[in-house]
């Protein structure tokens, strides 16, 4: 896992929004793994100014979600994928075909978290994956062991319920 410190906000969310649209201007048909919350918020609005002037290209990228509340519909202005599309969705060109976020409405979370897992791998897995460590943000590469934070392992997360319900999950397909 690669840390990139940050002297402020401002600047960690540049540096984030740097190396995603890296990621996508190399690989424009790549499987960006986002993040929800308050910290990306930065990162996601200088995603967008650069795609309103024409430096990013959405149309081709994969997403996968890494959490979702169990019992919130999508039109839910808590849930996850509410928050993705106005804050990013909504004012880039993704198609939202490409957009996968856990069905926080499946009543049966084993069940849903089986069906996400098959779609990470359908998808060939994550080439990049935003997430927040302690108080700072993190990107993490192919290749690294995102479970223990030690490079070398196969670089996913298993999908898995958290104990709870209606508690947000912090794994990937996890609810």
């Amino acid at each position: 896992m690669r840390i990139y410190r940050a002297k402020d906000y401002y600047d960690m969310s540049r540096k984030a929004a740097n190396i995603i649209s890296a990621q996508v201007i190399m690989k424009p048909d790549c499987v960006l793994g986002l993040a929800t919350g308050s910290t990306p918020v930065g990162t996601y609005a200088q995603l967008v100014e650069w795609y309103k002037k024409g430096d990013l290209d959405f149309s081709e990228v994969k997403t996968v979600n890494l959490d979702e509340y169990k019992g919130l519909d999508q039109s839910n202005d808590q849930s996850y994928f509410y928050f993705m599309a106005e804050h990013l969705f909504d004012k880039v060109n993704i198609d939202f075909q490409n957009v996968n976020i856990p069905n926080g409405m499946e009543t049966d979370a084993d069940k849903e978290c089986a069906r996400y897992e098959a779609k990470i791998k359908a998808l060939g897995g994550g080439d990049l994956l935003r997430r927040r460590l302690e108080r700072e943000a993190v990107c993490r590469l192919p290749g690294q062991d995102v479970r223990r934070g030690r490079p070398g392992g196969d670089g996913r997360v298993l999908p898995r319920r958290v104990p709870g319900g209606g508690e947000k999950a912090p794994h990937p397909g996890a609810y």
